[in-house]
């Protein structure tokens, strides 16, 4: 086991709060509320603390320094012990509030209707404790705080109409909730780090991890929960619904984290199910399995799924999508994620690889280009001691755009298109239309000239084709053509949509040996695959002679 670090005089303060803490926090519940508790519901409250203290404590010592203590003690982790027992006592509170409006008498219809409230929002926070849904989306603490305050108003209400003696239990609930509050969104959100203690000039020996604050007013806050609903259940008890319960139901709140633990791999292996198959290796043996990807207006929503023979193969892992201009480069958008384990799960036990899922959401930035080729790329990094490191691909059954980026799509962002004012010049046989041409009449050798071609597509063929200029000398019969993507490289043929309308700007450079004289200019289009010319009809209906269309002529002059 490794060393635990050196303490600074910062992290004390902080260990000295934490015991603060936990130290007001059980003297004023045990004194304030024991009276109205039965012996059970003490004992329950004492196993819970201790346990809380206890796990605390290991994770405050440790300072995890390897992958396997950072994955069971560290308290900002997911899926290790530190989450079980959060989860372990936010399903506790579920179940009791619960079983409290079961043996509520018939009036206390308002503290039933809230109990059962409490016990869908527990429930409901200790699912996502363990699998972190929220994490999903963007504005996760506008929900929070939202569900929150309603829950904060309801029991405040029931409060304002409670019988005086029991005032004290609703008085707890909205404290919890409080504190769980300012460690789950406020500390979140609230940049209280290195550069807000330079701003203003506070020396302190180091920064604050504000995660061990956060996590141990979670912790605290939802025991405080815990403490005022055993004791309105110890009031509601009295009647004689209790008699029919006994202490097996607190047998459920185990088994529901056994159950929300259980049921990862099952909906992981359905979530598996849905995607697309593929293999993708990079260097140390971590392979890209499948992949699951929908798009909408507002960006990519993909599902990775990445399997390594180790678990420390995981360690410091992370993935990014990047979105990039096909012609020019640039790249528009990024997400990143690091490999958790709250994400992860061993395939079997006579098999020892583990898979991990990650969901990341892209957004398209506003503006963004429309009718221009853009590339979803995925790359695997590594943190480093001095930033991170993007891993090799050994091996892809996907396209490839360097050694360590794979193309996991490729899409155009539609522009509205009108209905075209006049006849097209050809229509060719794979539902394009060349709308228009603008042609200068004279050029001089060696100049570059701009060509003017407007296209539409009545038909997305996801074929690639080019499109060829034949320039043929009227008097000796010379040839020189010039041939490029109609609308450049940034929308390429394969991408075409039905209803496509665009125009493209070509800047032709006209050799500067060739012939003066005049030249009859011809268009068409080939595929790229067997580079067959595709065959059309002109405004007229008649076929193109050899496939292509006459465009009139140009002089050339020396």
């Amino acid at each position: 086991m490794a060393e635990p670090a050196p303490i600074g005089l910062t992290q004390q303060a902080v260990f000295l709060f934490i015991w603060l803490l936990y130290g007001a926090a059980g003297l004023a519940v045990f004194r304030w509320l024991r009276p109205g508790l039965s012996a059970g519901c003490q004992g329950l409250l004492v196993f819970a603390l201790a346990a809380q203290i206890a796990i605390v404590s290991l994770g405050l010592y440790l300072q995890p320094q390897t992958a396997q203590q950072r994955w069971l003690w560290h308290l900002d982790a997911e899926r290790n012990v530190v989450s079980t027992l959060s989860t372990a006592q936010l399903a506790l509170v579920g179940w009791l509030a619960l079983f409290t409006a079961w043996v509520a008498a018939g009036g206390l219809a308002r503290q039933r209707l809230l109990m059962i409230f409490v016990w869908l929002v527990f429930l409901f926070l200790a699912w996502d404790e363990w699998h972190s849904v929220k994490d999903n989306y963007a504005n996760w603490q506008r929900y929070y705080a939202a569900l929150g305050l309603a829950l904060a108003g309801a029991t405040a209400f029931i409060a304002w109409h409670a019988p005086r003696e029991a005032r004290k239990y609703y008085a707890c609930i909205l404290t919890g909730l409080g504190m769980s509050a300012v460690g789950a969104i406020i500390l979140d959100i609230v940049p209280l780090d290195c550069d807000f203690f330079l701003l203003w000039r506070i020396d302190i020996d180091g920064c604050l991890d504000l995660y061990r604050i956060e996590e141990v007013l979670e912790l605290v806050g939802v025991w405080i929960v815990l403490a005022a609903v055993c004791g309105l259940y110890c009031d509601a008890r009295r009647g004689e619904r209790a008699r029919r319960l006994g202490f097996s139901h607190f047998l459920l709140p185990p088994l529901y984290v056994l159950g929300t633990v259980a049921v990862v791999p099952i909906a992981n292996a359905f979530e598996l199910r849905m995607t697309q198959p593929v293999d993708a290796r990079y260097e140390k043996t971590v392979r890209l399995e499948a992949v699951g990807m929908t798009r909408d207006a507002e960006g990519y929503d993909v599902n990775l799924y990445v399997v390594a023979n180790k678990w420390h193969r995981f360690t410091g892992l992370g993935y990014s999508l990047n979105l990039v201009d096909q012609a020019s480069g640039e790249m528009l958008a990024q997400a990143d994620a690091g490999a958790a384990r709250r994400r992860s799960w061993h395939t079997a036990l006579y098999d020892p690889t583990f898979k991990y899922v990650e969901w990341l959401r892209l957004r398209l930035p506003p503006n963004s280009p429309e009718n221009r080729a853009m590339w979803l790329l995925f790359t695997v990094w590594r943190e480093q001691d001095d930033g991170y490191e993007r891993q090799r691909v050994v091996a892809s059954d996907l396209p490839l755009l360097s050694d360590t980026q794979v193309i996991l799509d490729e899409f155009v962002i539609r522009a509205p298109s009108q209905p075209a004012s006049q006849p097209a010049l050809a229509i060719f046989d794979n539902g394009f239309a060349l709308q228009s041409v603008d042609m200068p009449t004279s050029v001089q050798s060696g100049e570059t000239r701009e060509i003017r071609f407007t296209w539409r597509a009545a038909e997305a063929p996801a074929e690639e084709y080019t499109q060829f200029l034949h320039f043929h000398h009227e008097a000796t019969g010379a040839f020189w053509n010039f041939d490029q993507q109609p609308l450049g490289p940034r929308l390429p043929t394969r991408l075409w949509y039905s209803g496509l309308a665009d125009s493209e700007t070509w800047r032709v450079a006209f050799p500067a040996d060739l012939e003066p004289g005049r030249y009859s200019v011809y268009t068409g289009l080939y595929a790229l695959d067997g580079l067959a010319r595709m065959s059309g009809r002109t405004a007229d209906g008649d076929d193109l002679v050899d496939s292509r269309l006459p465009l009139g002529s140009i002089v050339v002059g020396s």
